[in-house]
Order: C-alpha cells, then sequence, then structure tokens
C-alpha cells in the first residue's frame, strides 16, 4: 500500500504529533508498506529525505511566531494535488488541523484517494495562545470547535488517541467515523528497572526523591504550575523537579523557579536524546503533568511504562492515563496546593511502589504494535470502500448498469 501522511513537522522537531508520526511511518515501511511524510522546512526551503525508508518531503515554510523550533508549511491546493499525482497514494492520513487537512478536504472534489484525518488537539489549546482574559477565550474555543468539527465531517475516518477525546467531538457535531487509537508506547523499551549507572552523573541528576516532567517548553502546557507547586512541597531531603525538553517559554519558565524561590530544586536538563529517556524515567520517583489541553500525552504513557506513578490534572483525556487512586492522583487545574499535596502522597515509598505496579499494568494496554496494527487495518478497510465507491461511480456513469 502507498500512503501518504501530512504532519505540521517532522523530527528534528519533537512533538506528540511529529513523535508518533515517525514511528508510525518507520513501522508501516518495516511491514512493507511505501510511506511518503509531506511536512514543514526546517531550512524553509523545500527539499527531500529518507529516513529508514521513509521518503520526507519538506515543503516552504514560514516562521512560526508561536513555536520557532516548528516552521510552518506552506502549500496551495494546487501543489497539494501535484504531490498526490506524483506519489499516488492508496491513503492519506493528514495529523494536522492546519494546513493540511483544510487542503486536503477543499481538494476533495478533485480525489479518489480516502483521506483518514487524526486528531491531535482540542480547541482549547488554541484558544490559549490567544488570550488569558477568560471571556475571549471561550468565544475563541467555540468557534474552533465549529471549525474543527466541521473539517472532519469531511474526510472519511477520523483518529482518536483516547475515547474522551472521541467523545467530546461528537458530543460537539461530529458525524464522521470516529475511532479510538492509541497514540502506543515502546514496552520494550521503556519498562521498570534501575537506570544506566552513568546517567545520575551525566545528567547531574540531584540526590533525593525526583519529580519528573517531560515535553515542550510551551505556554500550553502550563509547567508554570507545577514549578509553582514545589513552593508548597517541603520534604526532607528536598524533593527535586526534572523538566525535560525544549521550547519558546523555557526563559519564563526559569524566571517563574527563580521568582518562587525553588531554582535550587528546579532542574532544566533540556534536550534529552531518545537513547537516555527511558533512563530518566527509571532515575525518577513520579510522573507530573500540569498540562490542560493533552488528548494523551506520549510522556504520560512512556512514565506508566516505565512503572511511574502519575499525578496529572483533571482536564482533556488525562484521567484515562493517570486513573485516580489506582496509578496516580489527580487534581484540578491551575491548584498549585493540591497538586503539592498530590506528589507528597505518591512520593511516600509504599504508595509509589503500589501506584507504579498499576502504571505497568494500564501501559500493557498501550503497547505501540497494537498502534500500528490499528492503523494499518484501518488504512486497509478505508481504501478499499473508497475503491469500491468509484467502481460503483464508474460503473454507473458508463451504463454498464442500464
Amino acid at each position: 500500500m502507498r500512503i501518504l501522511v501530512t504532519s505540521h513537522g517532522y523530527p528534528p522537531t519533537i512533538s506528540g504529533v511529529t513523535v508518533l508520526v515517525q514511528k508510525l511511518s518507520r513501522a508501516l515501511v518495516r511491514r512493507g508498506h511505501t510511506v511518503s511524510v509531506v511536512t514543514g522546512s526546517d531550512t524553509f526551503e523545500p527539499y527531500e529525505t529518507d529516513d529508514e525508508g521513509v521518503r520526507v518531503i519538506r515543503i516552504t515554510s514560514r516562521r512560526n511566531p508561536y513555536w520557532p523550533a516548528n516552521p510552518m508549511p506552506i502549500l496551495p491546493v494546487s501543489g497539494l494535488k501535484e504531490l498526490i499525482a506524483r506519489e499516488q497514494p492508496d491513503v492519506i492520513n493528514a495529523h494536522d488541523p492546519l494546513p493540511f487537512c483544510l487542503q486536503l478536504v477543499r481538494a476533495r472534489r478533485h480525489l479518489d484517494v480516502p483521506v483518514v484525518a487524526t486528531c491531535q488537539f482540542y480547541p482549547s489549546f488554541g484558544a490559549s495562545y490567544v488570550t488569558r482574559h477568560h471571556t475571549t477565550a471561550r468565544v475563541v474555543e467555540q468557534m474552533l470547535w465549529r471549525y474543527s468539527v466541521s473539517l472532519y465531517n469531511h474526510v472519511d475516518d477520523v483518529v482518536f488517541p483516547t475515547a474522551t477525546h472521541r467523545d467530546r467531538f461528537i458530543e460537539h457535531g461530529l458525524v464522521a467515523p470516529a475511532h479510538v487509537i492509541s497514540n502506543g508506547v515502546d514496552t520494550t523499551r521503556y519498562h521498570p528497572g534501575p537506570p544506566a549507572s552513568d546517567v545520575v552523573s551525566r545528567y547531574a541528576l540531584p540526590e533525593g526523591r525526583r519529580v519528573l516532567a517531560v515535553g515542550r517548553l510551551a505556554k500550553d502546557k502550563d509547567l508554570d504550575v507545577l514549578i509553582r507547586s514545589m513552593a508548597h512541597l517541603h520534604t526532607t531531603p528536598p524533593t527535586h523537579l526534572l523538566v525535560v525538553g525544549e521550547g519558546p517559554h523555557r526563559n519564563a519558565l526559569v524566571a517563574c523557579a527563580q521568582e518562587q524561590r525553588v531554582s535550587d530544586r528546579v532542574h532544566f536538563l533540556d534536550f534529552v536524546p531518545e537513547d537516555d529517556l527511558p533512563d530518566i524515567y527509571r532515575a525518577s520517583d513520579v510522573f507530573a503533568i500540569s498540562s490542560n489541553h493533552e488528548v494523551q500525552s506520549i510522556p504520560a504513557l512512556q512514565a506508566a511504562a516505565t512503572g511511574l506513578p502519575i499525578v496529572a490534572v483533571t482536564s482533556g483525556s488525562l484521567p484515562e492515563i493517570c486513573r485516580d487512586g489506582d496509578n496516580g492522583i489527580l487534581v484540578p487545574p491551575g491548584d498549585e496546593p493540591a497538586l503539592a499535596a498530590a506528589l507528597m502522597t505518591v512520593l511516600d515509598p509504599e504508595v509509589r511502589d503500589r501506584m507504579g505496579r498499576a502504571s505497568e499494568r494500564l501501559a500493557r494496554l498501550h503497547d505501540e504494535n497494537a498502534t500500528f496494527d490499528s492503523y494499518e487495518s484501518l488504512y486497509h478497510k478505508t481504501a478499499v470502500r473508497t475503491l469500491v465507491r468509484v467502481r460503483t461511480r464508474e460503473a454507473f456513469g458508463t451504463g454498464r448498469f442500464q
């Protein structure tokens, strides 16, 4: 099967979407499929490369004011149609609402290629970048709900990482066929155990108990809430927060730690190579996430697979990965004292071990091989359904059944 994937970015740009697109595309190539990924160009100019058999087509891009590390791809409908004609895909999987999915919907009347859309956002995510004013944010969020539901109602199938995410879109009017496919986690790499003997020294990890946060250092991740919670967390010896990731909000987060007088307990590890990430998880005691807009959270899945208890906010789809009282504790969004109290509870060795075992059991349900199987099956069914529709139309159009 020939599969064309669209994504706003691709590694070395790191986000939940880009990580999923890369691992899914590589897996499909290993399974014998031909995969091309259309994405933004890190140099702003078009070029093509090979990534373990995946053809990466980087198109002309412009600077992204909200995320400098991820330039915005620019592709008119005419250019998209030319690219599809060249690649001749059996199915297209769009992993972004803008710009590619919108352009694909605009080009649908000229295409006989099925379009599967993977939705990886909540409208509240976009609204969070426009304003912090509550009333304005609600108006923008409602506009984004109408836009995104209308967009996805014009594709063949929509994939959501969690049932919570899918159900919210259905509540807002989605009628297109909707499927739940976890983003998945590599349980052969992320598993419990001691960290590599040198990881503590190489990353200068502090002595004592460690809370881990992994993700883009961006406004929508609400990491400032987690940092401020550290001012309410008083333990002996001190508990430290490890922050893994890069992003435009880093300086603001460093300033937040200084303002809260917790700089000595908040450690920015910046970018950590994939080869080292499992050991960073294994060197930690608990995983914490305070983002309000998560559709699933690949880092939370990685933490669960590594056997870490999770402290998360009761927002988005996080309650599916952090089951309150089972493998972690849920707290209200923005409640720093409650977040600190939850961390205190989970850091108790007996609680930590019990919840860590529950996390590991949950992660087995999200093994990434099941993710690859589900996408492969969906592509096949969608392509066959479209082929039958096209041939039926052609048969009636030629008068074969007259």
